[in-house]
């Protein structure tokens, strides 16, 4: 993280969580509405399937994806606060 006093226009992608096709931030609020919507459904998803009895394989690969998608959706929901703050837009 840079020690400059210049405010990060984005919040950086963690390093491991590799985006699917198309993912790329524009900064557009359109595009970040949309992977918030995304990684909320997925999210919720996730989380649906792992409150049913899995086993212990499938509950460990679940796991790993809602944290990934959990990760994603920070990065989106940051970068779409970030854009309506340089818009002036209210959440």
């Amino acid at each position: 993280m840079s020690m400059s006093p210049e405010p990060e226009l984005s919040v950086p992608a963690p390093p491991d969580a590799a985006m699917f096709g198309g993912e790329e931030p524009d900064g557009v609020v359109a595009t970040a509405k949309h992977w918030v919507s995304v990684y909320t459904e997925l999210t919720r998803f996730v989380r649906s399937a792992l409150s049913e009895r899995v086993g212990e394989p499938d509950r460990t690969a679940l796991e790993q994806r809602r944290c990934r998608f959990e990760e994603r959706l920070a990065f989106w929901t940051g970068e779409l606060d970030q854009l309506r703050h340089q818009d002036g837009h209210r959440p």
